[in-house]
């Protein structure tokens, strides 16, 4: 069975604010040894070291705007050992550390010696079933610490054996890791009002695993329940955080959890009408960028819970099948973390109970969710040390997704030069704003509006977190124009409020539009329909699904005559504002030409034609 050790924080006077606390998760970027005990790689110690200070740093400096930052996390594995065990307890016994906080983390694999070092310090609490003398000498053991900085400033700490073995866990080669037996479920008093607060942790697999019929947070809420059926009332779980080194955090198993945590009718006197499930896992990529494991950082609140739902809040999304893959999480409050890459989440988290309720209660789960860097000299516009507005985030991950024309047109002539202008245009673009971001994707994407369903029915822009597919086509297809205009024409930039960019070809000054939509058609009364009228020459090009040739009819019909009535449009002719060309064309020149100069000259043809 699993026992749940109730730890009483009141007596410590650990009081925490009942309207809101401050909250920081740091989400590094995890290498660990091939085998067990799974510890973090040598090269990567100093690494993780500075992780856990800088997460220490920023919950102290209180970025987020609360008291104090109530909890500060670190994921499984996250904590590089006895070092790490040590920097953190030196953290919180400073005189600058605030009383009446907690921390929570998950420390890499320990054997049975570094274990008993770690149960035997001051202050040190360990279940009578985890203790030495159950451990044998071929296990290591997988363990979260809580440390507890009281009213009085004496720091405790609470060592929690996982419970059971994921499976890379369980395929022992040469250790076994050793089963704990215990959850602790830490309650006190809130600052205000008298009501109990009450928080546990569970280790990642121990969040789904079964142990003698039950889950272990079917064995915590069964007590809990068994607790609040004595007196003929309710006990009520405020937190529970699930620390992962999760791969798959969205699998359907893991996720459909929540159906039965949340269900009142199991348990009816162990409360969850407030319950946030803080998911705390490990990122997906060394730096911040879009990732396929791990990641996935979120909260997640009941439906009873009065939020309001943002459609496209800074930092976090409302999860679904957008960002997870499945909608296991509805009915519930999904708060999703866009960041998977290595950063550190910092942010102030409302209590559900706090809200009012009807229109006057119109408040989201978190303020200032902001994003730091895990090294302050990292200058990335995701992870800036404040908010991140969903279409920097969308943005700059596409930034980093697009592939160079260099790459699949290696042999040709200018692969180089356009290498060099890719790297350029990305440096480039890397400093719009949210606005221009979303300018810029109207602009290249006809179908970048919905339609709402009325009375009155109107189309509006897509926000961010409904960027897709079409989005991201015609965001591919503005940064390979930009490459190829930027290497005939170096000059070439993106910052034009205009256009996409503007550059000089062969002496005359351009704006540069690019727009790719399922016709040619579509894509050129797109353009005319929203880009003004400019005094300097527009220059569309146009992407259709097939990357066909823009024909001379497509480009005829949306063009305005010069004066004395001729057909022929001439590209220096002041008279005559905008000029079309096909993006197949665009390629064409550039797979074909030999320079730079040759480039511009065989654009500058098209365009007079």
């Amino acid at each position: 069975m699993v026992h749940v050790e109730t730890v009483d924080l009141s007596v410590r006077g650990v009081a925490i604010p009942r309207d809101s606390v401050g909250m920081v998760i740091a989400q590094p970027h995890v290498a660990l040894t091939p085998a067990e005990p799974f510890q973090c790689a040598r090269e990567r110690q100093q690494h993780q070291l500075s992780v856990v200070a800088r997460t220490l740093e920023i919950a102290r400096a209180k970025g987020h705007g609360a008291q104090r930052t109530h909890f500060t996390i670190f994921p499984e594995f996250s904590i590089p050992g006895l070092d790490g065990v040590a920097a953190i307890d030196a953290a919180l016994q400073a005189a600058d550390w605030p009383a009446c906080t907690v921390v929570i983390g998950g420390v890499d694999g320990l054997d049975r010696a570094d274990y008993l070092t770690l149960i035997g310090g001051p202050n040190t609490f360990v279940h009578a079933e985890n203790g030495a003398n159950h451990v044998a000498d071929d296990q290591w053991v997988n363990c979260a610490v809580i440390w507890v900085k009281g009213a009085d400033n004496v720091v405790e700490r609470w060592i929690q054996p996982k419970i059971h073995p994921s499976k890379p866990e369980n395929n022992a080669q040469f250790q076994r890791m050793f089963h704990g037996s215990c959850v602790y479920l830490f309650r006190g008093r809130y600052a205000a009002g008298g009501a109990h607060y009450r928080f546990s942790t569970l280790i990642c697999f121990d969040w789904i695993a079964p142990v003698e019929g039950n889950k272990p947070w079917q064995w915590l809420l069964n007590s809990m329940d068994a607790e609040g059926a004595q007196f003929g009332g309710s006990v009520s779980l405020t937190w529970l955080f699930v620390i992962q080194h999760n791969p798959k955090p969205n699998h359907e198993t893991f996720l459909g959890e929540l159906a039965g945590f949340y269900n009142p009718n199991l348990y009816p006197s162990a409360s969850r009408l407030g319950t946030c499930i803080v998911f705390a896992n490990n990122a997906g990529n060394d730096k911040p960028r879009r990732i396929s494991t791990h990641g996935c950082t979120s909260l997640v609140f009941p439906e009873t819970a009065m939020f309001a739902v943002p459609d496209c809040y800074p930092t976090h999304s409302n999860g679904g099948v957008h960002f997870r893959g499945n909608n296991l999480i509805h009915p519930h409050h999904d708060v999703f973390f866009r960041e998977g890459g290595q950063c550190i989440h910092s942010f102030i988290q409302i209590n559900p109970a706090s809200i009012v309720p009807g229109a006057a209660g119109q408040t989201f789960p978190l303020e200032n969710p902001f994003v730091y860097p895990i090294n302050p000299a990292d200058a990335d516009p995701r992870a800036p040390g404040a908010v991140v507005q969903g279409a920097i985030k969308w943005w700059n991950d596409a930034l980093d997704d697009v592939e160079c024309l260099s790459i699949p047109y290696q042999p040709r002539p200018l692969a180089a030069a356009v290498a060099a202008s890719h790297t350029k245009n990305i440096l480039d673009l890397r400093s719009k704003v949210a606005t221009s971001a979303s300018k810029a994707l109207a602009l290249s994407d006809p179908t970048f509006v919905k339609q709402l369903p009325g009375p009155p029915a109107r189309a509006v822009p897509k926000h961010a977190d409904e960027w897709n597919v079409p989005e991201t086509e015609s965001f591919t297809h503005v940064i390979h124009t930009l490459d190829i205009f930027r290497v005939g024409s170096p000059n070439t930039t993106s910052d034009t409020a205009g256009a996409h960019a503007e550059a000089t070809v062969q002496g005359k000054q351009v704006e540069i539009l690019a727009v790719r939509g399922a016709t040619h058609d579509l894509n050129l009364k797109h353009a005319d329909k929203h880009v003004p009228l400019l005094r300097r020459q527009l220059v569309i090009v146009s992407r259709d699904d097939h990357n066909s040739p823009l024909s001379s009819r497509d480009g005829t019909i949306f063009r305005t005559k010069p004066a004395g009535g001729t057909d022929q449009v001439k590209f220096n002719d002041p008279g005559h504002n905008r000029s079309y060309i096909g993006f197949q064309e665009l390629l064409t020149d550039f797979l074909n030409a030999n320079t730079p100069d040759e480039l511009e000259g065989g654009i500058c043809a098209r365009l007079a034609k």
